[in-house]
Parts: structure tokens; sequence; C-alpha cells
């Protein structure tokens, strides 16, 4: 990062976050989080309270889709165990294609 060789301490934050949203928009919400808190660290020591918040906010995002990717992994793992019974499985099939289907349009 050039922001880090020149001491750019709002440059450095900036390119935490930048590198923390494409992990988020990879699904890899732990590196994610982690460039995040990196963020947030460098708006402490340069007492840049409007990164810090960015760097807090990103953070809960990145942690909120973390929760319902794994939610919707064991959604789909207890249908799957349940199997597939009658009408009222056609309905929860047609639900769960719903959302698989927007999942996969967002990866």
């Amino acid at each position: 990062m050039i922001a880090k060789e020149v001491g750019d301490r709002a440059g450095k934050g900036t390119a935490y976050a930048n590198l923390g949203t494409c992990h988020m928009h990879l699904n890899e919400y732990d590196k994610a989080v982690a460039h995040f808190e990196a963020q947030h660290d460098i708006g402490n020591i340069a007492e840049l309270a409007h990164m810090q918040s960015y760097a807090a906010l990103n953070m809960g995002v990145a942690l909120m889709q973390s929760y319902a990717a794994l939610n919707m992994g064991v959604a789909l793992t207890l249908h799957v165990q349940a199997g597939r019974r009658g009408p009222a499985a056609t309905g929860a099939d047609q639900a769960l294609d719903r959302i698989v289907t927007r999942q996969h349009r967002r990866a």
C-alpha cells in the first residue's frame, strides 16, 4: 500500500475499508471483519472519529451477513434432513429455491 509507505493514515484506513468490502462481496466475512478492525484501529490511533464509525458499521454489516449465511446453511440442512413430504413441503421447496437463487445471483 502506497499510503502505508508515505505514512498517510487516512489513506491506509481507506485501503483497509476497500479490502474489507471486497472480501464481504466474496462472502469471506472473517477476512472482511479483520480488515475493518484494522481500519478501526487506524482511526483510533489517528483520532479520526468518522473512520472509526465507518469501520464499526462495516464490521456490523459483515457480521450480520455472516450470520445470515450461516442461518441459510442450517435451514437448508434441516430441510434436506427432514425430506420432502406432502404439499407443505412443495411450498417450502419453492421458497427455499427462490432464496437460494437470490443468493447465487449475489455471489
